[in-house]
């Protein structure tokens, strides 16, 4: 018969044999010698160097404390000891241990070395996944024990099977116990039964190395005795040479760690067909044909579709170099494993040389995808720059004639500013932009997006100017060079559209049918500008319209996406106060007063949080408005307060005979009128008269601000005068809210002559 077959048989009838009763024993051998001489002679051999009280039964351990601990439940047994809990009762501390003794109440000579020699090997091992060594000694009966570190936790099977982990969660499980199995080699000692009862996985995820009662030091000069039959093992993890009963060395332990591999991402062992016989199993380790992991995964193993797709890359090679039968192909040591396996977490071509070609390659693509991508883009580039050249050529050439054609309408502009073109007279900064702008539209060479930015840019200049007819002219210009050339983006023609509501004239004949044109536009190019802000801002432009020609409904629509509520959060401060003001403002002509302060409010309040991002005078025209809505709504003390905030900065900001500064002192007059109708002449309307006339008298006055000064000059009048005199007519309302206004006068009428009847009453009391 080979050897391995002589050795596997050898195996099976030695452990049949010593479980016999001596007697039974002889009977036995006898009929073994019949059938086989030969095994005979060797059964015989091993028979006689067999110490049989390392093969009795345990006496009843009745022992209660071993040295300092006291001894608890059982834990479970070893090969050769048996396992409890001990708890340390000398000192002043508690300490929890994990107690071994031998199994065999009278033990041999090689039994005592075996466990003597793993107490060695522990104190070896100081390493935070190996159970550690905390104390030993002997029984009076001269039983050994120690003392090691009480690890709980559950099996690596068993954590597998319970927490159903990633194939990544698995294999980073496995590098922990190879890395561990390569410290243990590192300090010349070699387990020789790993499997997963030998691996605790703790609550905090990491692996700890058990029992090392059949550990070898290879640095041991004398032979343990160990390598012949009587090894203690587990046949299913254990390597070929171990079955064999030859001499081993780290080998051994990498072959386990591929078994424990394969069952950790397959669920079963790398055998087929499974058995629980121990001659069965021996002789599947012998054999050449071992499962192929590509093959077998299936639900069973715990493993989601995903990660069984990408357990047939290049893992089932690392794990077969691993279990290889021929010691010196396998990896040269654990840590080689180790490092196989993080390279395909990483996916990495294993150093080891692990994987076929194509899947090597494959690796080696994905890992540098981006480097290899951005040469293969380089190089594309770099050919493309070469059929490039002469398209940027012609480019450039048409550029520079664009430059050209530039510079010479801004010629023709600045040339058009002579004293010939004009007859003498000094234009108007107003007349200058419409010149240039006409020149620039009617230029056919001009540059579409070029000239629409000109356009836009002049519109604006005139909108500052307060020019509101020229300047739609001139956007309405922008708007048809645009056209539909694709370099103006949505964001660029919202914003152009925002202007253009801006610069409608609502007491133009027009008006109504340009806001209706612009709203066109906006349905149609808001779903393609990319920030919110701009459509916003344009909507609310458009909605101040709308309120200007008394359409409610259409207002009310393009406000209602600017109501406070309504903002998003992520819009910018400087977007959401311009939408609230406009929107406030609008309001406010259509007579929604307390509508309009929530805007003017929520303006405020976004100022309030984001002053840096503001100007002076922005911030000042925001509680502007606030003042005036509130002064509208009778809120005075309010009004005031607003007023008060803007009050500085309009004095800084503009000179005396400034329109805006003379708006402000109109207001705060109104202000000290309609809050106090007892009031007098007050000794500063004078100096107003006087600055009212000193105004230049190109500044075109708003109907709102011609209105106010005109309610101004009726309460002047009306202080002066007893309540019995002649009635002064109010002035003319145009829009709901100087409606609301004019009440506002009346009202103030009623409380002036109420409070000077009652003084009147008052002074005829004897």
């Amino acid at each position: 018969m080979s050897a391995p077959f002589a050795f596997a048989t050898l195996r099976a009838h030695f452990h049949e044999l010593v479980e016999l009763p001596e007697s039974a024993r002889a009977i036995r051998l006898q009929e073994i010698e019949r059938q086989a001489p030969a095994l005979a002679d060797e059964l015989n051999a091993l028979l006689a160097s067999t110490d049989f009280r390392d093969l009795e039964a345990p006496a009843s351990l009745q022992l209660e404390r071993l040295g300092p601990f006291r001894v608890g439940t059982k834990l479970g047994a070893g090969g050769m000891g048996d396992v409890f809990v001990g708890e340390r009762v000398d000192g002043g501390f508690t300490q929890r241990v994990a107690l071994k003794i031998l199994k065999s109440a009278k033990p041999g000579q090689m039994l005592v070395q075996r466990f003597l020699r793993e107490r060695q090997i522990l104190a070896r091992l100081q390493h935070p996944r190996i159970a550690r060594l905390l104390d030993g000694g002997m029984t009076d009966s001269g039983q050994p024990w120690l003392a090691m570190e009480l690890v709980e936790g559950e099996d690596l099977l068993h954590w597998a099977e319970r927490r159903h982990p990633t194939l990544d969660q698995r294999v980073s499980m496995l590098i922990q116990v190879a890395e561990t199995v390569a410290f243990a080699h590192a300090q010349l000692v070699i387990h020789r039964d790993l499997k997963p009862a030998n691996i605790l996985i703790g609550a905090d995820g990491s692996a700890k190395l058990l029992d090392f009662g059949v550990a070898k030091l290879l640095d041991d000069p004398v032979e343990d005795g160990l390598s012949q039959f009587g090894l203690p093992m587990t046949p299913r993890y254990a390597a070929p040479e171990q079955i064999l009963g030859e001499a081993v060395g780290t080998g051994v332990d990498v072959h386990a760690l591929g078994v424990l591999g394969f069952e950790l991402c397959a669920g079963h062992m790398p055998y087929q067909p499974p058995s629980t016989d121990e001659q069965s199993w021996a002789a599947r380790v012998l054999a050449p044909d071992r499962l192929d992991l590509r093959r077998v995964l299936t639900e069973r193993s715990g493993l989601d579709e995903r990660d069984r797709k990408r357990a047939q890359r290049v893992l089932p090679d690392i794990l077969s170099k691993a279990m290889a039968l021929d010691p010196n192909r396998r990896h040269a040591s654990a840590a080689a494993f180790a490092d196989d396996l993080r390279d395909w977490l990483e996916r990495r071509a294993p150093r080891s040389g692990a994987g076929s070609p194509k899947e090597r390659v494959q690796l080696l693509l994905q890992r540098f995808r981006w480097p290899i991508l951005l040469g293969v883009v380089t190089l594309t580039l770099i050919l493309a720059a070469l059929s490039v050249a002469l398209w940027q050529a012609r480019e450039a050439r048409r550029q520079a004639e664009r430059a050209d054609r530039q510079t010479n309408a801004l010629l023709e502009v600045l040339a058009a500013a002579s004293p010939q073109h004009y007859a003498g007279r000094d234009p108007p900064a107003s007349e200058f932009l419409v010149d240039a702008a006409n020149r620039i539209h009617a230029d056919p060479e001009q540059d579409a997006t070029g000239a629409m930015r000109a356009l836009l840019e002049i519109g604006n200049g005139l909108l500052n100017l307060g020019r509101q007819e020229p300047a739609f002219t001139v956007l309405e210009q922008a708007w048809q060079r645009a056209g539909d050339e694709p370099l103006i983006s949505g964001n660029q023609r919202i914003d152009l559209l925002k202007l253009q509501a801006l610069a409608i004239d609502p007491k133009s004949e027009s008006a109504l049918e340009r806001a209706d044109r612009i709203r066109q536009r906006l349905q149609q190019w808001s779903p393609r500008c990319r920030e919110p802000g701009l459509v916003l801002a344009a909507e609310t432009a458009l909605g101040g319209v709308y309120a200007h020609l008394n359409d409610r409904e259409r207002a009310l629509e393009l406000f209602a996406r600017a109501a406070p509520d309504q903002l998003p959060p992520s819009l910018p401060a400087h977007n959401a106060e311009s939408s609230l003001r406009e929107r406030g403002r609008g309001l406010l002509r259509l007579g929604e007063a307390r509508l309009a302060r929530e805007s003017f409010a929520a303006a405020t309040n976004v100022i309030s949080k984001s002053p840096d991002s503001f100007s002076g005078l922005r911030t000042a025209e925001a509680y502007w408005w606030l003042a005036e809505v509130d002064m509208d709504l009778g809120n005075f003390d309010d009004a005031k307060r607003a007023l008060a905030m803007s009050t500085d900065r309009v004095l800084a900001e503009y000179a005396a005979g400034h329109m805006e500064r003379f708006r402000l002192h109109v207001h705060q007059m109104l202000l000290d009128f309609l809050s106090q109708p007892q009031s007098v002449e007050p000794a500063a309307w004078p100096a107003l008269v006087a600055e009212a006339r000193g105004l230049d008298h190109s500044t075109e006055w708003s109907s709102q601000m011609r209105f106010d000064w005109q309610r101004l000059e009726w309460l002047h009048a009306k202080a002066r005068q007893e309540c019995g005199s002649k009635s002064l007519p109010l002035p003319v309302a145009q829009s709901e809210r100087q409606r609301s206004q004019l009440t506002q006068l009346e009202d103030w009428l009623l409380q002036r002559c109420r409070s000077e009847t009652i003084s009147a009453e008052h002074q005829d009391r004897p």
